[in-house]
């Protein structure tokens, strides 16, 4: 056992739980700040060797060799010729650069369709009006696309459709008609491209039911409707939590032939939403 280690370990602490006068050590490591007393006609001055950690001193004390146990001291700043702080600064901790988006979508949008497509169903001038509340979580992250899951709620959606009635002169009189209807999306798969980047491009596919107030579409049609859509659109960050989203849904609404009329009909939509993503926070440990 060598004497610096003894001076170290043993005769250092001393003088900094029993020392007197008003020089103080302060010594700094990873686990925080010692401030202790030493005596007030002991001086030092000491000087890290770069290349073994010994500490060098030019007065009374001894050249110290810290061992692997002891704390390592980085630097040295004299109080006065009869004390001296001593800090350390602990490793910096390096995390990534934060990413736009997360883990967690939560999200609203708001569509209106003023075109009904007859590519699946060919029921036509029907009118769409929709909100959506949408929780995403993404399942993988790739490198240029996320995947995540993406079920929805529809609290309110209104279907206007034409109601053509003859009058007693034999002409046809067209009227329209609001239904009120709401439901679930629970099948719905999200595919981002290019994430953790500002603008981020989307394609999405749905599955879903409605049900409305009466019988939607036909007179002998259902109040019960399937859905399927598909769409793409863009998020827009406004920060690395928030996006506004633009977005398109080509949604095709269906009794599946449960009732004894099926015409059906296709919703081009376009919508607006905005986005709060969240992800959890890692554990760092020091």
């Amino acid at each position: 056992m060598t004497s610096s280690f003894v001076y170290s370990k043993y005769v250092l602490p001393l003088f900094l739980l029993f020392g007197s006068g008003s020089s103080i050590l302060q010594a700094q490591s990873s686990t925080g700040l010692f401030v202790g007393r030493v005596p007030s006609d002991l001086s030092f001055r000491a000087v890290p060797d770069k290349s073994t950690g010994a500490i060098t001193s030019s007065s009374s004390i001894p050249d110290i060799d810290y061992p692997d146990s002891a704390v390592t001291l980085a630097g040295l700043v004299p109080h006065s010729e009869s004390s001296a702080i001593v800090r350390t600064s602990p490793a910096p901790i390096v995390r990534p650069p934060q990413r736009y988006g997360g883990t967690h979508e939560f999200a609203i949008t708001v569509g209106i369709a003023r075109m009904s497509g007859h590519w699946l169903g060919y029921r036509k001038d029907v009118d769409t009006e929709v909100i959506n509340l949408r929780y995403s979580r993404v399942i993988k992250n790739g490198r240029h696309v996320t995947y995540s899951y993406s079920p929805e709620v529809t609290p309110y959606i209104n279907l206007e459709e034409p109601i053509y009635n003859q009058n007693d002169m034999g002409n046809v009189e067209i009227s329209r008609k609001q239904i009120i209807g709401g439901g679930v999306t629970p099948l719905g798969f999200s595919f981002d491209f290019f994430p953790g980047h500002r603008i981020q491009p989307f394609w999405r596919c749905n599955y879903g039911v409605l049900y409305f107030h009466e019988r939607v579409l036909s007179p002998e049609g259902s109040q019960f409707m399937h859905t399927v859509d598909f769409g793409l659109g863009f998020h827009i960050y406004q920060n690395h939590h928030f996006s506004t989203t633009l977005g398109f849904r080509y949604i095709h609404m269906s009794n599946a032939n449960i009732a004894e009329h099926n015409p059906g009909t296709d919703a081009e939509t376009f919508y607006i939403g905005f986005s709060r993503f969240h992800s959890p926070k890692s554990r760092v440990v020091e």
